[in-house]
């Protein structure tokens, strides 16, 4: 705790420090106006003469006026606001407060009429510090998930068998919505964003190199997911309906809206999805005795799930006085998930035929989410902003289980027989309290600084049940049946700056500060996790800008990785008997640096990165225990991991009706782990593709071709064959804004079939796997916007403000 009270301390007198270095100021006042009256949300702009870069930024009030301050020096002046005619003047700012008077804008009668935006983003787009994938420019990604949305976005990697996500190879993941870190633990992360409707989803934006002011959590990085939110005046939204097959039904929709009224701004979202699975599992081991016989477990296991999601979220902003702005809201989520599953298990010695063994099973896993919050922001002038915020979380999940078991000898005697019933449970409630405050200061045009302050108080209990059900006797099993409670304390500071030394040089420095306290105790013993200690977190980003053509950044940051809370809490999912999927109490945090290198010609990114993790959590590894008669798959550390990856993505438009963009990633890792008794290294190297093409054809239609490919690679001790998902999509936009109709398949080759392999003779693993989720899933969507859809004058609140941010960082 001192050292993190010194921390405190440290950024107080930076913040003293900081406020003498600010240049010598300015300022400009005026009122925009029409022939009418003033013209209130304009973007009042202050641009560099000599390439038209934003310097500073301001938005005139409900009457038109504005005030802005920006250091002495010419710019040049641009005034705009939907339906009129920018405004362009040449201005010098002095040492004194200057009053431009009444300035007229000229309506621009083409905008004017009722037209509706028709402009898109790419799919893919490449900012200073992450990769956006704009999904509403993607056909086919409708009707699907937010997590199939993921599954096909550039470096990341979709575990659905053991509910993970990978970002470069790497799967220390923290999944942010609306930039807020989700606290849940990520297999319930995984499955909210499996019932997510992705036409619910604006933008999935790929973080791998975060900057100071973010947790240091994640050495892989951070996943954004940005819903719709819609900010022209009034009343507006849309809702999309979509059904579709794959396996079984898929049903659902979603609605967003926004009411905005003076002060007020009420927002929410809600969507509904029922996704009808048919899945295929299938585990292969065999383990050689010490009299030398071969003995063969396959287990294949035909499942049938059901899942029922829902998610909401309400919220309002009201501007309190015209520097204070104050809101509150509420974030639901919901999920069912039902599953009837046959498992046939066949044992055989030197590959003959010994017993087989039919393990029927009902699976569910009830999971239901909330987040509280308040914030307010307050802007004290054009240079200090403070804003605070309180979210306060609630997580249950109920996982009970029970298999049904018949053995049937083949030794020859072709009895059959039945064998106890296996029942188990597992109930995890969490809560979390996080308080954060953050202070902006701009210094002056050139300079800004940030910093703040965090905690995060985190308790967690998990009760895991197993019991044997026998003629009536129930027995419990002691080994496998935990209770344990856990209390996890993180509090941090930060504090950044950003700076430009030349035009064209820009550069951000960070430093953050985690203290963290860990207690795990169970029913019968005190600290098995006890663990107390503090880190520091640099990070830096340089970004040099050539010409127009030419630019380059290059950025450091170094990460820490926690263990999960379920990877660290005792659970227990049977396949069968011998072999079943548990939790890892000994995991240690894993230590990250990132090195990072772009360069940008023109529209194409050229990418190159070296990360380097100390004790690297690789979830779900198998090893065997009971002289190999039990696998065990549970999270583990390996020793180090070395990770070389480089990419290019490549946008290409061939005509005005057909674009181009894709992405190669070339991934190379070197990695030791010593959970073994023996230590196991391994080298190894795989190219991931990600390519799409879109056509935009006569009669409003349009069409995307889409493909993900990617070579076999190593998952820890694991190695997965390649695989290949090619995806459709035709997508009809009716006339005068009757909505539009996108039809998709998804997966149409059956590409989606993953094997894997896990080999490692010295300790007597000889494994394989194979995950079919789903294959070939066809949707239609219907989707429609409503409420104000003109081009009318829109509060946008610290519009001007994010551009700033942007030249800044830039």
């Amino acid at each position: 705790m001192s050292r993190f009270i010194n921390f405190s301390l440290l950024i107080t007198g930076l913040f003293i420090f900081s406020s003498f270095v600010a240049s010598a100021q300015g300022a400009l006042s005026g009122v925009v106006h029409d022939a009418n009256a003033g013209v209130s949300f304009a973007n009042v702009l202050l641009l560099n003469p000599s390439d038209s870069s934003l310097v500073k930024g301001a938005v005139s009030d409900a009457k038109g006026s504005f005030k802005l301050d920006a250091a002495t020096g010419n710019y040049l002046l641009r005034i705009s606001s939907i339906g009129y005619q920018e405004y362009f003047a040449p201005i010098l700012v002095n040492h004194e407060t200057q009053d431009l008077g009444v300035i007229t804008l000229i309506e621009d009668a083409e905008q004017l009429d009722e037209v509706v935006v028709v402009a898109q983003k790419p799919i893919f787009e490449q900012k200073i510090d992450r990769t956006v994938i704009n999904v509403q420019s993607s056909i086919t990604a409708s009707a699907g998930s937010a997590l199939d949305i993921l599954e096909k976005s550039p470096g990341v990697t979709v575990d659905r068998s053991n509910y993970s996500l990978a970002l470069a190879g790497k799967s220390g993941v923290r999944v942010m919505i609306n930039g807020k870190i989700s606290r849940m633990p990520m297999s319930a992360a995984v499955q909210m964003l499996e019932g997510m409707n992705a036409d619910n989803v604006e933008s999935v934006e790929l973080i791998t190199t975060p900057p100071a002011k973010y947790e240091a959590e994640g050495d892989a990085g951070l996943i954004n997911i940005v819903l719709k939110q819609t900010t022209d005046a009034g009343t507006n939204g849309s809702f999309s309906l979509f059904t579709g097959y794959g396996g079984g039904e898929k049903v659902g929709g979603s609605v967003n809206f926004n009411h905005r009224k003076k002060g007020w701004n009420i927002f929410g979202n809600y969507s509904y999805r029922l996704d009808h699975t048919d899945q295929l599992n299938g585990n292969d081991k065999i383990i050689l005795t010490d009299a030398g016989d071969e003995t063969r477990t396959s287990t294949v296991s035909h499942r049938d799930p059901i899942t029922y999601s829902h998610n909401a979220q309400l919220g309002f902003d009201y501007q309190l006085t015209k520097k204070t702005l104050v809101g509150a809201g509420v974030t639901f989520f919901d999920r069912d998930w039902n599953m009837d599953a046959v498992n046939n298990v066949n044992y055989l010695i030197n590959e003959n035929p010994s017993y087989q063994l039919n393990m029927i099973n009902h699976e569910v896993n009830k999971s239901t989410y909330f987040v509280y919050n308040a914030n307010v922001e307050h802007v004290f002038d054009d240079r200090h902003t403070v804003s605070a915020e309180v979210d306060y979380i609630t997580f249950d999940s109920s996982n009970p289980t029970d298999y049904q078991q018949n053995f049937q000898d083949l030794d020859g005697s072709n009895s059959s027989s039945s064998l106890p019933d296996i029942y188990s449970s597992k109930e995890t409630p969490l809560s979390t309290l996080v308080p954060r405050v953050d202070y902006t200061f701009q210094i002056n045009e050139n300079t800004k600084l940030e910093a703040g302050i965090k905690g995060a108080f985190n308790t967690l209990d998990n009760a895991v049940q197993v019991v044997y059900v026998e003629n009536g006797v129930t027995t419990v099993d002691t080994d496998l049946t935990r209770e344990v409670n856990m209390t996890e304390d993180i509090l941090a500071a930060y504090s950044s700056i950003s700076f430009k030394p030349t035009e064209k040089l820009g550069i951000n420095v960070g430093l953050r500060y985690e203290h963290t306290t860990t207690d795990l105790d169970s029913r019968t013993m005190q600290n098995v996790v006890n663990r107390d200690y503090g880190q520091w977190f640099p990070s830096l980003f340089i970004n040099k800008t050539i010409n127009d053509d030419n630019s380059w950044v290059l950025s450091y940051s170094r990460r820490v990785t926690r263990p999960t809370f379920n990877e660290i809490a005792p659970f227990v999912i049977f396949l069968d008997p011998t072999t079943f999927w548990t939790g890892n109490e000994s995991l240690l945090p894993s230590i990250t640096n990132n090195f990072k290198a772009e360069y940008r010609w023109k529209s194409t990114l050229f990418t190159v990165q070296y990360s380097r993790d100390e004790d690297a959590i690789v979830g779900f590894q198998p090893r065997l225990a009971d002289n190999g008669r039990t696998q065990l798959m549970s999270a583990e550390n390996m020793k180090y991991r070395d990770n070389y990856s480089a990419s290019v993505t490549l946008p290409i438009t061939v005509t005005d009706w057909w674009e181009m963009q894709y992405t190669v990633t070339g991934i190379y890792s070197v990695s030791e782990t010593e959970q073994l008794d023996t230590p196991v290294s391994i080298e190894a190297f795989n190219v991931r593709f990600n390519g799409s093409n879109t056509f935009k054809l006569p009669k409003n239609f349009n069409v995307e071709v889409s493909a993900y490919l990617g070579t076999p690679s190593y998952f820890g001790i694991s190695k997965y064959q390649s695989y290949a998902i090619v995806n459709f999509g035709v997508e009809k936009n009716l006339k005068d804004d009757q909505g539009s109709f996108k039809f998709s398949v998804t997966d149409a080759f059956s590409g989606r079939d993953f094997r894997g392999e896990t080999y490692v003779p010295e300790e007597n693993i000889n494994l394989r796997n194979r995950f079919r989720f789903e294959n070939q899933v066809f949707n239609m969507t219907y989707t429609r916007s409503f409420g104000n859809n003109k081009l009318k004058k829109r509060r946008n609140k610290a519009a001007a403000s994010r551009e700033e941010q942007q030249r800044i960082q830039n």
